[in-house]
């Protein structure tokens, strides 16, 4: 009995928080787990937070502290005293925390950079804590590589993404607005990952296929034929009149959603609201301000004249 609670013991401490594994007795001998000891507490924080995703240590002493649970970036002195709000879940300088958690990026020189999903854009912020500057993110998605034993990542490409426009307004009163305009034909890339690994991105913009074999380097292929079809007027607006149909479709079907952190409701009108629901602990998880999310669809005069080449989801393996 000792022996399995030995090997159990250790097993615990190899997934750390992860799921519980039993491991056989010989693999456990084999594992080395130093111990280190941590350093005597200089400080102590009396406030309350809501979820903690990440803390960031600052040039000036103080730590950067982004509390996913009430939607804030958060600025706290070397004695972690003074509190100071640097993203809130309402809009600061133009800017707000936004509806859902989103991750603090170490950057250079000891800055860091905050995801702003609804926007689509990064928010670079001082080594003192300071917001620096709006970042838009590209219109094009990274294809990466991940090497799991040197725990490194390598972006391989870059793939022209869908077309969509977000803008954030708290400018109704009790509530945060997203309004999300949707282009659906935008030009785009597809790729797919072969069963010899071999990556495969097809071109939408003049139809060919970049290929990228194992210990190889990129090689393009020719342009491929393609008989284009042209939009008239009356075609756009039924396309997008179709769309916007299934819009509403999924919209009117979609039930209140309790799972997680948050409700979901849906009207006919275009409008998806979120709730934030308090945690257990009711100090440091408030309400948050309801998040409307807006559906749109770009005008017919933006939609372009030939179909596109590629539809998304058309690249399989």
């Amino acid at each position: 009995m000792n022996k399995k609670f030995a090997v159990l013991k250790v097993s615990v401490m190899m997934v750390a928080a992860g799921a519980l594994t039993i491991v056989p007795k010989s693999v456990a001998a084999q594992i080395n787990i130093s111990v280190r000891e941590l350093a005597p507490v200089e400080a102590t924080s009396v406030d309350h937070f809501g979820i903690v995703l990440s803390v960031r240590p600052l040039k000036n002493g103080g730590i950067l502290v982004n509390d996913a649970g009430r939607r804030q970036l958060i600025i706290l002195d070397a004695a972690l005293s003074n509190w100071r709000v640097l993203l809130d879940s309402t809009s600061v300088r133009g800017m707000s925390y936004g509806p859902l958690g989103s991750p603090v990026i170490p950057y250079v020189a000891d800055s860091s950079l905050f995801v702003d999903g609804q926007s689509l854009a990064l928010i670079k912020i001082s080594p003192q804590g300071e917001l620096l500057a709006v970042v838009s993110a590209p219109d094009s998605l990274p294809v990466v590589r991940a090497n799991f034993d040197t725990r490194s990542i390598d972006t391989l490409a870059r793939v022209r993404a869908p077309y969509t426009q977000r803008v954030t307004s708290a400018a109704e009163p009790g509530r945060t607005v997203i309004t999300v305009t949707i282009n659906p034909l935008t030009e785009l890339d597809e790729w797919a990952v072969l069963s010899d690994g071999t990556i495969a991105i097809v071109r939408g913009h003049d139809y060919h296929v970049d290929v990228l074999q194992a210990g190889k380097a990129w090689t393009s292929g020719p342009k491929l034929p393609f008989a284009r079809k042209r939009l008239s007027d009356t075609d756009k607006q039924a396309l997008l009149d179709s769309s916007r149909s299934e819009r509403d479709h999924k919209e009117a079907m979609q039930k209140l959603n309790t799972s997680g952190s948050a409700l979901t409701a849906a009207n006919s009108n275009g409008e998806v609201t979120r709730v934030r629901i308090r945690g257990s602990d009711e100090s440091s998880a408030p309400l948050a301000t309801p998040t409307v999310l807006k559906t749109e669809f770009v005008a017919a005069s933006q939609l372009v004249d030939y179909w596109p080449v590629l539809r998304s989801g058309t690249a399989l393996r």
